[in-house]
């Protein structure tokens, strides 16, 4: 990409998502076009952690029989499959929503910037945060400590200080959500590259406890 334009891309969309952290389309915009070294050592995250995902390249679509709302719904409550099913239900989201990546070159960081953007949903049922703006602001702390992505730097310092936050919601971020985000990047592995499909009858504390996932603060 001409890099006048990537620039003129990063700018637009870090001012927008800055603003309003839920404005998913311009979080993905700016993850695409500033993403570079990030975006290579995500590759190989997955690549370590988790070589089937990259070896399969799954997708995370309403069409797959894995993540059927109706059927996960059925589930015994614990399970972080039923919570993944209330939590899409509640929120009204829907996993078809997910844009397509546009702007990463070469295939194989196309397809690791798509899982890190599907599996956004799933990582916030995990961590047990609301799709709300302290929501996204601080599973953004989580993302920048993990992937080192330029976009969710950009998000998660300009959203703390620009978006539409009350004082009591931005001192509850800064005392509560960061530290937690900055504990949970350390302790949990590296929550991208889980393969989220797999646990979906499982127990969410039990899957928390084995991921290295604390549950975030009230």
């Amino acid at each position: 990409m001409h890099t006048a334009r990537r620039c003129g891309l990063v700018g637009g969309a870090t001012a927008l998502a800055s603003i309003d952290p839920r404005r998913s389309d311009m979080v993905a915009l700016l993850a695409e076009s500033s993403g570079g070294y990030a975006l290579r050592a995500m590759r190989r995250n997955l690549r370590c952690q988790e070589r089937r995902i990259l070896r399969r390249r799954p997708v995370i679509r309403n069409e797959c029989a894995s993540i059927n709302l109706a059927a996960l719904a059925t589930l015994p409550p614990s399970t972080f499959g039923h919570a993944y099913a209330q939590f899409m239900r509640h929120y009204q989201l829907d996993a078809n929503s997910r844009s397509p990546v546009r702007h990463c070159d070469g295939a194989g960081y196309a397809y690791a910037m798509q899982r890190y953007r599907e599996t956004h949903d799933f990582i916030h049922v995990a961590c047990g945060l609301p799709p709300t703006v302290v929501g996204e602001l601080a599973l953004k702390w989580v993302e920048v400590a993990q992937t080192s992505l330029p976009m969710c730097a950009l998000s998660s310092l300009g959203g703390s200080c620009l978006s539409s936050l009350t004082q009591t919601q931005r001192s509850r971020l800064l005392l509560r959500y960061i530290p937690w985000a900055a504990r949970t990047a350390r302790s949990a592995v590296f929550l991208p590259g889980v393969q989220w499909e797999r646990w979906l009858e499982v127990d969410i504390a039990t899957m928390r406890s084995k991921l290295g996932i604390e549950a975030a603060p009230g």
